[in-house]
This record gives C-alpha cells, sequence and structure tokens, in this order.
C-alpha cells in the first residue's frame, strides 16, 4: 500500500522494522504536543519498543502507516533517505466484525508540526479508507480529544 500526495511530494506506506526511531519521534512529538510527555519518555527502553512495534507491524487487525517524504539522498521511488512527517496506527475494530459490520478505527494519528496544512493528513486518512476497503470495512473511525483542536 503506497499512496501520493498531489500538493506535496508526500507519500505514505507501511511501516517496516527499521522505521522505529522515526515512529517514536512522532510519537513523542505527538505526546508533547498533548501534554502527556510521561506517557513516552525519552527513556523508553530500546528492546522493548522494538519488540512491541514488531507485534504491531505483525498484527493482521492492524495497520501502521508512515507519511514520508524523499530525503535529499532518496532514489527515485526507493526509501533511502526518507523523513517521516506522518503517521497513523489503523485497527481493525474486533467488536465490530464480531457484529458483522466491520470497522476500521485511527488509533493513532501524528503530523509533524512542520508539515501540517500541507495534505500529509488528508494522505494519511486515504490510507485509512485503503485499509478499511482492503479489510472489507465500511467505516473509518477516528476521534479526537477536545485539547487536540489543530487535529
Amino acid at each position: 500500500m503506497s499512496g501520493l500526495g498531489s500538493r506535496s511530494r508526500v507519500r505514505t506506506r507501511t511501516a517496516r522494522p527499521g522505521d522505529l526511531p522515526a515512529v517514536l519521534a512522532l510519537v513523542r512529538q505527538h505526546r508533547a504536543d498533548a501534554h502527556a510527555e510521561e506517557v513516552l519518555s525519552g527513556h523508553t527502553r530500546l528492546n522493548a519498543a522494538a519488540a512491541g512495534f514488531r507485534r504491531l507491524l505483525d498484527d493482521p487487525g492492524h495497520r501502521v502507516v508512515l507519511a514520508v517524504l524523499p530525503g535529499p539522498n532518496a532514489a527515485a521511488g526507493g526509501s533511502a533517505g526518507e523523513v517521516a512527517v506522518g503517521l497513523a496506527v489503523l485497527g481493525l475494530d474486533p467488536l465490530s466484525v464480531v457484529l458483522g459490520n466491520p470497522q476500521v478505527t485511527v488509533d493513532t494519528f501524528v503530523v509533524h508540526r512542520d508539515h501540517r496544512r500541507c495534505g500529509t493528513g488528508a494522505m494519511l486518512l486515504a490510507a485509512a479508507a485503503d485499509y478499511a476497503s482492503e479489510m472489507g470495512a465500511a467505516h473509518v473511525v477516528a476521534a479526537v480529544g477536545g485539547h487536540e483542536a489543530e487535529r
């Protein structure tokens, strides 16, 4: 799964194990913006985070999507030198599956503060819609806390 933004060079792709540092950086920014830094401090044990990230990547009920920009050293169409500018963790809601009306939830949604209002969020939501279609889900559900007006 990969998409390309029309207003910028942002594209989306499924995260890979080597993306852990970029994912953690985006999650830390998200927590700082939400004034919840203590939830994921800079002192997270890398081994524990890597193991959890691998489990999430291997979970068939979830997809981690990165929005990336090609960096100055990226080859055409390649991933070398990419800069991660957004993240969405998508999940297939188990209760909705049991009830026969599957829906995809956006469990985490982060756009780097320097790349907001440039189409990155729209690209991540399009990736969520694509994932929902792949999973046979008719709905994508996302919720935003009251303190997150920017989102």
